[in-house]
């Protein structure tokens, strides 16, 4: 059964055990970068464990703002295959944004695309508003 599944903010204890979720979305595994990762203090790293194994993770990064309270831009968010539409990802979302209100941040959020439909319900289920139709993402590459 799924209830027992754990989410909590990851630490570079934890680092060994991203690989597997890692690796399944295709990136490869620099365990090195991965303990730089962990360890910054602007990076938000969080995990859902299930028997000691890390089953989902959703990291993003605190941006500090002049006119505000820090925001927490989730990045990315990733279930292993087997583990979705188990209402795992809902659960977790709302577990980061319950971290981010707890925690000082004046807001959360994050960026998808309107045709991934999956993830639209995920976050919409988990009380995200899609709050501008025209909003629209740059992408400056290098």
């Amino acid at each position: 059964m799924l209830d027992n599944v754990l989410f909590e903010r990851l630490t570079e204890n934890d680092f060994y055990l991203l690989r597997n979720v890692v690796e399944a979305d295709g990136k490869e595994f620099f365990p090195q970068q991965v303990l730089i990762f962990l360890t910054d203090n602007k990076v938000y790293a969080f995990g859902a464990k299930l028997n000691n194994k890390i089953i989902g993770a959703i990291y993003g990064y605190s941006l500090t703002r002049i006119d505000s309270e820090p925001m927490l831009y989730i990045h990315d968010v990733g279930i292993l295959p087997e583990y979705q539409n188990s209402g795992i990802g809902s659960r977790f979302i709302k577990y980061v944004i319950d971290y981010a209100k707890e925690n000082g941040f004046s807001k959360c959020f994050l960026i998808t695309e309107k045709k991934n439909l999956r993830a639209c319900r995920i976050y919409e289920k988990a009380g995200g508003k899609s709050e501008n139709e025209d909003d629209i993402v740059y992408n400056f590459r290098f």
